[in-house]
């Protein structure tokens, strides 16, 4: 983004957008390949009730620059469709 110079980087909805994926993949891994546990527990509080919120704030951020950079419209396309991502997960792993 430094390198092409754009005006207002989404660094922050970046950051928060890796860190409910990466906690997705967690609880994902976690309930196939090992045992639940208590830190498995509070990552899934975290994706039933903070997670969407965060992810909620960042599509409506990122939707009022969508013509900055590619970047701001990825974050975008990855925030509304991380909503089909944890619904599709969680009707496989939970059914």
């Amino acid at each position: 983004m430094r390198k092409e110079k754009v005006s207002q980087p989404p660094i922050l909805p970046l950051f928060i957008a890796f860190a409910c994926y990466g906690a997705l993949l967690v609880l994902m891994a976690t309930h196939l390949f090992w045992s639940w546990s208590g830190m498995a527990s509070l990552g899934l509080l975290f994706q039933i009730f903070i997670s969407p919120i965060l992810m909620l704030w960042v599509a409506l951020e990122s939707s009022r620059n969508l013509v900055l950079s590619s970047y701001h419209l990825w974050i975008f396309r990855v925030a509304g469709l991380y909503f089909i991502v944890l619904l599709i997960l969680a009707l496989l792993l939970y059914t």
